[in-house]
Formats: C-alpha cells, sequence, structure tokens
C-alpha cells in the first residue's frame, strides 16, 4: 500500500499519490471524517461504474452484430451482391464477435 501523502487542500483528507479523489470525495470526508469509509463508498461507486460502463458497451457490440447479421443475410439473397459485399461484413462480424467475446472474458 502506498505511503500517505499531503493532505486534499479542499478537505484535508490525506491521500496516497495518484489516488482518485473527486471533490464528492472532499464532501463526503467533510459530513464522516473518515477516510476509510470515502475509500469504500468511491471504490463501491467505481466499480459499479465500470459494470455499467461495460454492459453499455456489449449492448452496443450486440446491436452490431445484429444490425450486421441482417445486414449479411440480405446481401446473401442477392448473388451479384453476395459475391461483391459480404466478405466485408462477414469479417466485421468475426472481429466484433471476438471484442465481444475478449470483453466477457
Amino acid at each position: 500500500m502506498s505511503e500517505l501523502t499531503d493532505p486534499c487542500k479542499e478537505c484535508g483528507m490525506l491521500v496516497k499519490q495518484g489516488e482518485y479523489h473527486p471533490y464528492t470525495a472532499c464532501l463526503m470526508f467533510k459530513g464522516c471524517n473518515n477516510s476509510n469509509t470515502v475509500r469504500v463508498n468511491l471504490k463501491t461507486i467505481t466499480t459499479q461504474w465500470l459494470e455499467m460502463g461495460k454492459q453499455e458497451q456489449n449492448q452496443k457490440l450486440q446491436h452490431a452484430i445484429e444490425t450486421l447479421t441482417e445486414s449479411y443475410n440480405s446481401l446473401q439473397e442477392s448473388s451479384h451482391a453476395y459475391d461483391t459485399g459480404c466478405g466485408g461484413i462477414r469479417q466485421s462480424l468475426i472481429e466484433l464477435g471476438a471484442i465481444r467475446d475478449e470483453q466477457a472474458r
């Protein structure tokens, strides 16, 4: 664990070098004067935000895959269009699927 450094100029809470310390942390610290409580709450919020971001990104990827799949299927109906356009869509589907699978890990 990093050593504590100078106190925050706004609230006086001792913060680690490079520690995430938004103004919200100052407000929490002024209310409770307990840096451990502030850190636990910030970690909880940050974890939730990261999870929400992952879920949103996965939804966008899923939508992109579904859209490309529909386009791919439509182009297959026309042999000329299939020969000229589906290769790129198929590759995009493979790449998006790989990104989604990687993020799921």
